[in-house]
């Protein structure tokens, strides 16, 4: 009986849609919604995510809740083998990201669809669509050569009597042709569009189409005249059919196109139509835009404290991949701090993108870096700009000379410091005689210590910062000549920086006394291991931990000798699943933690030497300084505790930790 009920109330909100006025769609969603709060058999629950989907994609709006409700839609279809509405369900999900921008999130869904296409279980219009997304991506990455090659497959499958099809594939290639600036094509390709989707029936096709021509006109600041003619035909169309979620992009153009041809009053009564909150609209682009252009407004007006504002309102409403656009207001926003005098703010901005680029170097984002090198080339900025670089500029051979001292002072303090813990052992045997001697010896190792961690670190950065620099300068000309060794700079300069971490946690051993407490070894190996939840989340890592005891010891010499052998078990790993297993036992009256993982494993000839400081298998990782069982090793004896190593090549690892039983209390 409840099944019967439910579907009757599907049934009704279906037959009721095809009735609603304007504002009876998002009453209706709301119903839809409650009953998808409520218990529903599988299929009565895809039959309502299907038909709030439906609803959402019709409305053009709330792409975000779509989405949310199309991919559980489709996992419930396909395991009840629903092809048509999981079909449907995957194609609004690829439209939706594409206004989103968030095409990561298409891979799965296209793939999806074109197995049901080469299967025959869909027919060719819904693997158009999923083909229309891909394409779509690729263009908007700059990856051009794989658009070409897809987009003859896309004109394979159209049909030239099919005017949808025909304003799907003018629409990638006007944005195709818009990437290489051929202006000319755009402009013939927009009149075809206009044409193809009048023909349509459905309204949206001609609105879209007479507002791609308004924007076409605006952006590239080609005829104005022409942008006002299609957004004015535009939004005749959206009033005369109803279709409010189309207005409000479309007012925004035309307030530009009267605002750039110095219209006032005319731009006055459209700009106060705009309501960047509606609940129709709920656009994010709208509302970058809608910010962006508001803060030019107060530029040309000269108040440029107002200008920041707008422009730091319309940063917030960027999509993670428009690196384009976040160009764009970085310039602006700087240009601003300018004007107002804060040459601070400026240059931060100015460099804003640079450190941005430093984490792009795949293949999606090579197009963001590249506009970014073109927006370098171009002497466009202010006075104090260029005074700023040419001060970079001039100390960059001085920098250079810095980083070479810095090496080799780096170098030495290393060599120093392992004659000096040769000679700490010697004077440890002769303490009585030799305390003086051994108090000044500490001193020194606090100042190295201090070294380290301060004098040398900061020059590092500067060498760092400026190689990064040379290398955007070099690759102007010839960005592929130094690839390599720019490579090998930054990863010299990374192993520097862990070689330094691991050196002062080393000194610190070396000139402090170890203080003892009870800790519990549960908890502090569960703070170990969130220490490591970025490396465990990069390889899909791994760490079990089994009741352990509280004991009595040093919170930060455990914390140490725990990290550095879940790190090692996790790092030398090549399973599909990294993972190290943590266990207690009491042996022979002392605490025994037994750390066991699934690594590579390590050659008996080799158990011995792992533990030695500044040593490191070749034909290991080289990753890291060398000194992290080195200082597992130091930690133990500073607790009178041992390590035992199980291992065998191939085989992974099992490390025992002996330490004594000075005071125990159980878990319970």
């Amino acid at each position: 009986m409840k099944t019967y009920l439910l579907t009757f109330l599907i049934l009704l909100c279906i037959i009721h849609g095809r009735s609603a006025d304007v504002g009876e769609p998002n009453i209706e969603l709301d119903s839809l919604s409650r009953l998808l709060d409520g218990d529903l058999s599988k299929t009565n629950r895809l039959n309502v995510l299907h038909h709030a989907c439906q609803l959402i994609y019709g409305q053009d709006s709330d792409h975000e809740r779509l989405i949310n409700y199309a991919e559980e839609g489709v996992d419930l279809a396909m395991k009840l083998d629903s092809i048509v509405k999981g079909s449907d369900l995957a194609v609004w999900i690829l439209r939706s990201n594409i206004y989103l921008r968030s095409y990561d999130r298409n891979t799965k869904y296209y793939e999806l669809l074109k197995e049901l296409y080469e299967s025959g279980q869909i027919n060719q219009d819904k693997y158009i669509h999923p083909l229309y997304s891909e394409i779509y991506s690729y263009i908007d990455y700059g990856k051009m050569k794989e658009a070409e090659k897809k987009m003859e497959e896309f004109a394979s499958l159209i049909h030239k009597d099919n005017h949808k099809h025909q304003t799907y594939y003018l629409d990638l290639y006007i944005s195709f042709k818009r990437k290489a600036k051929e202006n000319r094509e755009v402009a013939i390709a927009l009149e075809k569009f206009a044409y193809h989707s009048k023909q349509i029936d459905d309204p949206r096709f001609a609105a879209f189409a007479l507002s791609r021509n308004s924007e076409f006109f605006l952006d590239d600041s080609l005829d104005y005249h022409k942008a006002k003619y299609y957004a004015l035909e535009a939004l005749d169309l959206v009033n005369s059919k109803n279709l409010e979620q189309l207005k409000q992009p479309i007012l925004l153009q035309l307030a530009k196109a009267h605002y750039m041809l110095e219209e006032e009053s005319a731009f006055q009564s459209i700009f106060s139509q705009i309501k960047i909150d509606s609940k129709v609209t709920n656009d994010n682009i709208l509302s970058k835009d809608y910010y962006t252009f508001a803060g030019d407004i107060e530029f040309d007006n000269g108040d440029y404290d107002a200008a920041i504002k707008k422009y730091m309102k319309a940063v917030q409403f960027l999509q993670t991949s428009d690196f384009s656009t976040m160009e764009v207001l970085t310039k602006k926003i700087e240009k601003s701090f300018v004007k107002v005098g804060n040459y601070e703010s400026a240059y931060k901005y100015s460099n804003r993108l640079n450190t941005l680029q430093d984490s792009l170097y795949n293949e999606e984002n090579l197009k963001a870096v590249k506009l970014f090198e073109t927006r370098l080339r171009f002497k466009d900025v202010e006075t104090e700009r260029i005074k700023l670089e040419n001060k970079i500029r001039s100390q960059k051979r001085s920098t250079i000379y810095i980083g070479f001292f810095t090496s080799l002072i780096l170098l030495s303090l290393i060599f120093y410091n392992r004659i000096l813990d040769e000679k700490v052992k010697i004077r440890t045997a002769a303490l009585g005689l030799k305390n003086k001697e051994l108090k000044s010896s500490l001193e020194e190792l606090e100042q190295f210590n201090y070294i380290a961690s301060h004098d040398i670190k900061e020059p590092m950065r500067v060498v760092s910062s400026i190689t990064g620099l040379i290398e955007k300068k070099l690759q102007r000309d010839n960005k592929h000549a130094f690839k390599s060794e720019f490579k090998l700079v930054n990863n010299s300069i990374t192993q520097l920086y862990t070689l330094i971490e691991d050196l002062s946690q080393f000194l610190d051993f070396k000139s402090k006394s170890v203080t003892h407490q009870m800790i519990d070894s549960e908890n502090l190996m569960n703070q170990v291991s969130h220490m490591l939840s970025k490396v465990r989340s990069e390889i899909n890592g791994e760490v079990i931990i089994n009741d352990l005891p509280k004991i009595y010891s040093s919170t930060a010499l455990l914390t140490v000798i725990f990290k550095n052998l879940i790190e090692n078990g996790l790092k030398y790993n090549k399973s599909e699943k990294p993972t190290v297993e943590i266990s207690y036992q009491l042996t022979d009256g002392r605490h025994e933690f037994i750390f066991q993982d699934n690594g590579i494993g390590i050659e008996e000839k080799y158990h011995d030497y792992v533990f030695q400081m500044f040593k490191r298998l070749e034909n290991r990782d080289k990753k890291g300084s060398g000194l992290g069982l080195g200082l597992v090793s130091k930690s133990l004896e500073k607790l009178d505790g041992e390590i035992k190593l199980s291992s065998e090549l191939g085989k992974g690892s099992t490390f025992s930790v002996l330490l004594p039983q000075s005071y125990i209390v159980s878990n319970n």
